[in-house]
């Protein structure tokens, strides 16, 4: 499997920040996933607390379209986000062979079956990984096996969720989510130094100011940034 080229770029520039974790995680997991199942179509791992998605896809596969909402006569499936559940207007959840059948229907991704699992620390979901197959029973059997390859709970597997492949789209901001925060971050720093205060009290004024500027607080980061030392690298706002 090989990387998305923002998840190549996503994975330099949090090596360049000193991290090499991510990225030896990723390949490790994606190794080990392709030898169990070997239909494989992708696998992402979104970093929950960070919003930071890496998207890893085998050789060779496309993927197509951005589908948004599909409707159905009595429910609606909501594409927006990667671990999602078929609602019916009456508030309870169908039945899982029809949420499966009708979710495969409505894929335009060329995705047959997902998995997603959860990554847990001290009970708490610190990480999702999700899978995409070519076949509908790929994962089959193979929960407690990818649990383990992926460091996931497996407990928590969740099938058929994603068909669209969406994940790879969070990928893409990836990048740009990184170098946001990293530029938070100095300002956060500056604040701190400047009128010696803690972290969270450096944070809390950061985003109040956005605030009451309007502004995001990447922007207002750079603002400070720029107030405080002249000069910041471009907005990516």
């Amino acid at each position: 499997m090989q990387p998305m080229s923002e998840t190549v770029e996503a994975l330099r520039e949090l090596t360049l920040l000193g991290d090499v974790n991510t990225a030896h995680a990723l390949k490790t997991m994606s190794q080990a996933v392709k030898r169990i199942v070997p239909d494989i179509l992708g696998l992402s791992l979104t970093l929950t607390h960070e919003q930071l998605t890496f998207t890893m896809t085998a050789a060779g596969a496309t993927f197509r379209g951005f589908p948004a909402l599909v409707h159905h006569d009595d429910a609606r499936v909501d594409r927006s986000r990667p671990r999602l559940a078929l609602v019916a207007h009456d508030g309870q959840r169908d039945d899982e062979d029809r949420w499966q059948h009708e979710a495969r229907a409505a894929s335009s991704s060329g995705v047959a079956s997902t998995l997603s699992l959860p990554i847990l620390h001290n009970g708490v979901v610190t990480a999702d990984v999700n899978l995409y197959a070519a076949s509908k029973d790929a994962f089959d059997g193979h929960h407690d096996e990818l649990a383990l390859a992926c460091g996931a709970d497996a407990a928590g597997a969740v099938t058929n969720t994603d068909m669209d492949f969406l994940s790879r789209f969070e990928a893409a901001k990836a990048p740009e989510r990184i170098r946001a925060g990293h530029v938070r971050d100095q300002a956060v720093g500056a604040l701190m130094s400047r009128s010696d205060i803690d972290p969270d009290q450096a944070e809390e004024r950061l985003s109040q100011a956005a605030e009451r500027a309007g502004i995001s607080e990447e922007r207002m980061a750079r603002a400070v940034l720029t107030l405080f030392h002249g000069t910041c690298g471009p907005d990516t706002d």
